[in-house]
């Protein structure tokens, strides 16, 4: 049975929205799109308008993914501390933000028309991987246009959505998600998780065993589960 991906997305969407409205008002500086801004994407995304290849962003969206997962490769192989590593994280991903956010407004959201397929991957990347939860719940109704046309990768896909489950407290559907305490990695807790290799499997993922190796082999940290406790906390720690 093919898992229900508006289901996953919609589950979260009232305790999002009530985070984000009561904290607007001290969190409004934070936000880099407007209203408007959403919904030109979206009608733009809507209209299926013709776009000709742009090589130069494509080159520029694929340099920042590739500047992002250097950065985590150099802080790994430099055996950072959990701090300095999350810190380093952290700066890449506010960074991701910063630079994703004007090529949003000027071009609305990079499709595969305007970018390329791995153009339009990456531009995915970088919003999976941004340092705002404002940015990424302010960006679902474009994230729903773009699925529907089939133009986001399901594994990146299913990373999002565990995203925005953990920023609303809720556990995880995928288990994608871990981040660094002590010296150890810690996955957030993991909802139904007798079912999540079939949900996995639906995204196109690995065995979640197979991908818990792959994690500590890349991270060079031993890996633990994490009590329920920490899902609330997880918009506090840099995510993996």
């Amino acid at each position: 049975m093919r898992f229900d991906l508006r289901q996953a997305i919609f589950s979260v969407v009232p305790i999002l929205a009530l985070v984000f409205v009561c904290s607007q008002s001290l969190r409004g500086q934070d936000r880099c799109l407007t209203n408007d801004d959403v919904k030109r994407m979206v009608a733009q995304l809507d209209a299926h308008q013709a776009a000709s290849l742009n090589q130069k962003l494509r080159e520029e969206l694929l340099r920042l993914k590739e500047n992002d997962e250097k950065r985590l490769r150099e802080a790994v192989a430099d055996n950072k501390k959990d701090d300095a590593l999350l810190k380093r994280m952290g700066d890449s991903r506010e960074e991701n933000t910063g630079l994703l956010c004007p090529i949003l407004k000027t071009f609305g959201w990079p499709t595969t028309a305007l970018v390329g397929q791995d153009g339009a991957a990456a531009a995915f990347y970088l919003l999976k991987n941004s340092s705002s939860p404002q940015l990424q719940i302010d960006l679902l109704p474009v994230v729903i246009a773009v699925e529907k046309q089939g133009e986001i990768p399901r594994p990146a896909l299913a990373g999002y959505i565990d995203r925005l489950r953990l920023n609303a407290g809720l556990k995880q559907l995928f288990g994608t998600q871990a981040t660094i305490i002590n010296g150890f990695l810690v996955l957030y807790p993991i909802e139904g998780e007798s079912q999540i290799d079939l949900r996995r499997k639906s995204y196109e993922l690995a065995p979640l065993a197979e991908y818990l190796r792959v994690l500590e082999r890349n991270y060079r940290l031993p890996l633990i589960r994490a009590t329920v406790a920490l899902t609330n906390s997880f918009s506090e720690n840099m995510k993996s």
